[in-house]
């Protein structure tokens, strides 16, 4: 059973878990159970949202119920990007996961921590392929007085360009 869950459905929160009635029951199962559930929320826009075991995690507990108190939902409102001089924004843009939903709140633009490290990370390996080896990219996440909505802000620091001055091959004989 599952208490405070309403932007999941308990099917959905079932088949993540991969638990079903009758299965036997024990601490790890319950706690495996309750770390997919939290990861699931946090993937989904609600990186605040926290599982608690209720009921399963002693022995002689007949049920498995999670507590779940989920927070609001965090949607990107706005990303830009500072400090970048060799690409425009819109190809930034192309190149990240994190971007705002269609129609701002209808459809995607649901905050993942996970996919804003990761596109720190995509950033980084574009402008050194470009040849700025020395490039660092943090990011800053500011929040609306609401706290739902996010302005994620990319701050790149390019560095030096380093370029091929010229090409020698030695000591072939042929």
């Amino acid at each position: 059973k599952y208490l405070g869950n309403r932007g999941f459905t308990d099917k959905k929160l079932t088949k993540e878990i991969g638990l079903k009635k009758g299965d036997p029951l024990n601490s790890y199962a319950a706690d495996e159970s309750r770390r997919k559930i939290e990861e699931l929320y946090h993937s989904g826009g609600y990186p605040k949202a926290a599982v608690a075991i209720f009921e399963g995690d002693r022995p002689g507990d007949k049920d498995l119920i999670f507590l779940v108190n989920e927070g609001h939902l965090e949607r990107v409102s706005k990303v830009t990007f500072e400090g970048n001089t060799i690409s425009p924004d819109g190809l930034l843009k192309t190149r990240i996961q994190s971007k705002p939903g269609w129609f701002w709140y209808f459809f995607g633009g649901k905050v993942d921590r996970s996919k804003i490290d990761a596109d720190v990370q995509t950033l980084t390996a574009y402008y050194r392929a470009l040849g700025y080896f020395r490039a660092r990219v943090s990011r800053t996440l500011d929040y609306d007085p609401s706290g739902k909505w996010l302005t994620l802000k990319f701050i790149i620091d390019e560095g030096p360009r380093y370029r091929v001055r010229n090409v020698s091959i030695e000591g072939g004989t042929k």
